[in-house]
């Protein structure tokens, strides 16, 4: 099973961090109004992280997790305490 992503801005470069997001709270449950505010969720957490960089991939993946890659053309110095 393959996860598809969805290219929100096209940008190539050579480092990069891929994480997974997940919305707490709402594990087994599948009410159509559970599922609603996860999808709330979810799109709230798309716009928050689109507006910190432009060089992003997301997806969704289940109801609750949004797999997120930030692709950079140079290794970022702020990153590990640099």
């Amino acid at each position: 099973m393959g996860i598809q992503l969805k290219q929100l801005r096209r940008r190539k470069g050579e480092f990069g961090y891929a994480g997974i997001v997940q919305i707490n709270g709402y594990s087994g449950m599948d009410s159509k109004d559970v599922l609603n505010e996860l999808h709330a969720a979810r799109m709230i957490v798309k716009q928050t992280l689109l507006g910190l960089d432009s060089g992003i991939w997301m997806t969704d993946m289940d109801s609750d997790k949004i797999v997120v890659i930030f692709i950079y053309d140079k290794e970022p110095e702020s990153v590990l305490g640099r």
